[in-house]
């Protein structure tokens, strides 16, 4: 041992001539030389600063290279390998090409190093790096960013030493309180020499999710409630402006808990934050106009585009949705009552069920509700407005784009004429988009056209509004038979359904139809409804001469 330590000490006299900088090897013609770089991670010893792009960590490095001037024979001198901290020999020179503030070299002379008899030279230097690790907390708090540890292998080009990465170990890494080491990789930059380790951290987000995204969902959840109340509770106006209140205080406390960052994106969650107290200020002003005209006199007479906007209303209400379409003749054939009135139905050969089963079906609406202007109120006007303002709002929690919904319906619905009522079901997935389901229209539209009407009776079992022929009832239930629910329900039972749709708005169900005596019969029945109407109006005027 002590004359290998002897030999060392003279062989490093014997340098003299040689500085510590030259590439070490006793063949000087050689001119590539192999440096082996690897890295182990220990830990991060501080927070990760996602505001200023710093992260710091504890390392070790293992260096490997061949000095054939340090070489000895094992079996000469009983041992294969020693330590020293000799500065005299040759060591490769690292720097950060990433730090966070000065420049920092891996260069401590200090360190043990160790020599093997084959020439094979280890170095395992440690130490603490902050490196410039700029963050992009647009997922925050469901981020993942990419942070890499670069070294330069300063004074020596790829014709002289080759720098090689060959390990990034994480054996010994210990896990962040926020952030989990996903994955860990390292590449290398032949020109300059540069060995890259990166690092992908993913963010640990149980803590924001309970903290931050539920309080702001269920708050959020609280808007669209306010046209549940009762207008006439008077509580409508404090309870959105409470909630207002709340998210934006709620957002003032979590601004200290929200990332700093404006580049390279703001976090989405910011974004929302700020879009959830516009919407709910949004809200407060949807109940003042829906209260507004909820409590408005009795006495001032509903204007026509307003008594427009509820019959519109409560046919949505119903699943139904008006679009248009050019008339295509071709496809439909039309033949016509004396009176001029139309059947859009096409006249095809069917086979035809009795018209004296009196079911009474459940697939009509209250077509006088929503086609009589008489009966319109100030309060239906309030009414609908939060049936509107409501489905903005719940459209708006489920993430659906309106604009994106409008496009797809009328895109699916070009064919469809003017004025047609048409079913529709709107199926909202997690990731946002939506299944849009469009039915053909109600069995009450069908008869209400078959029969040439637009109204059915005040007092279906007193009064006949209409007539339409077993052929209609036919042709309506082949329709309705192609609408989902339908597909494994006989044909005969529809055409039932159909009957009992029929009778419950007054019309009569016949198994021919004459025109010309059908045409007398509407002019008497349009007298009726005239007095009918008149009768109303007068009963109107009355209820608001005792108020």
């Amino acid at each position: 041992m002590c004359v290998l330590i002897i030999t060392l000490t003279c062989l490093a006299w014997t340098k003299a001539n040689q500085h510590k900088t030259d590439k070490p090897d006793l063949d000087r013609n050689r001119s590539v030389h192999d440096l082996m770089l690897e890295v182990t991670i220990e830990r991060n010893n501080k927070e990760y600063d996602e505001v200023a792009g710093k992260l710091s960590l504890n390392g070790y490095f293992g260096i490997q290279w061949i000095d054939k001037t340090v070489s000895w024979d094992p079996a000469e001198y009983g041992v294969s390998s020693i330590t020293f901290n000799d500065e005299l020999f040759w060591k490769p020179t690292f720097s950060m090409s990433n730090p966070y503030g000065a420049l920092k070299i891996l260069y401590k002379d200090d360190s043990v190093k160790r020599a093997h008899s084959t020439g094979q030279m280890d170095w395992f230097p440690s130490g603490s790096f902050d490196i410039t690790c700029q963050a992009d907390v647009s997922d925050y708090p469901f981020d993942t960013q990419t942070c890499t540890l670069a070294f330069v292998l300063s004074g020596y080009s790829d014709k002289e030493v080759i720098l090689w990465p060959t390990a990034f170990m994480t054996d010994w890494y210990v896990p962040h309180k926020t952030w989990d080491l996903v994955e860990a990789n390292m590449t290398r930059t032949a020109f300059p020499q540069v060995a890259n380790f990166h690092m992908k951290l993913r963010r640990k987000p149980l803590f924001f999710v309970f903290n931050l995204i539920l309080p702001i969902v269920l708050m959020c959840l609280l808007n669209p409630f306010v046209f549940f109340l009762p207008a006439d509770s008077g509580e409508r106006v404090g309870f959105s402006i409470t909630v207002l209140l709340a998210i934006a205080v709620f957002l003032t406390i979590s601004a200290s808990s929200l990332p700093a960052i404006s580049e390279p994106r703001l976090p989405l969650i910011s974004i929302l934050l700020f879009a959830d107290v516009a919407f709910s200020g949004i809200i407060v002003i949807f109940v003042i106009i829906s209260l507004r005209f909820y409590l408005r006199s009795e006495n001032i007479p509903v204007s026509y585009l307003w008594g427009e906007f509820v019959k519109i209303c409560r046919i949505l209400k119903c699943g139904c949705r008006c679009t248009k379409r050019e008339r295509d003749n071709d496809k439909v054939k039309e033949y016509k009552y004396k009176n001029g009135e139309n059947d859009s139905f096409s006249i095809s050969k069917i086979k035809l069920y009795s018209s004296e089963n009196q079911y009474r079906g459940t697939d009509s609406i209250e077509i006088n509700s929503i086609l009589s202007k008489d009966e319109i109120t100030w309060k239906n006007v309030g009414e609908e407005l939060d049936f509107v303002f409501g489905t903005i709002s719940a459209l708006y929690m489920r993430g659906v784009q309106i604009a994106a919904f409008c496009k797809e319906f009328n895109e699916k619905t070009s064919h469809i004429k003017e004025g047609i009522p048409l079913p529709t079901r709107v199926f909202v997935k997690p990731d946002r988009t939506f299944d849009l389901l469009i039915k053909s229209p109600t069995s009450t539209y069908f008869l209400l056209m078959a029969a040439g009407i637009q109204k059915g009776a005040r007092n279906p079992g007193n009064e006949i509004a209409g007539k339409v022929t077993v052929k209609h009832i036919y042709e309506i239930a082949e329709i309705k038979s192609k609408d989902q629910g339908f597909e494994h329900v006989d044909l005969k039972n529809i055409c039932q359904l159909v009957i009992g749709a029929a009778h419950s708005i007054g019309i009569e169900v016949v198994k021919d139809l004459d025109p010309e005596e059908y045409g007398e019969f509407l002019a008497e029945r349009k007298l009726i409804v005239e007095q009918q109407d008149k009768e109303l109006e007068e009963k109107k005027q009355a209820k608001l001469l005792r108020l």
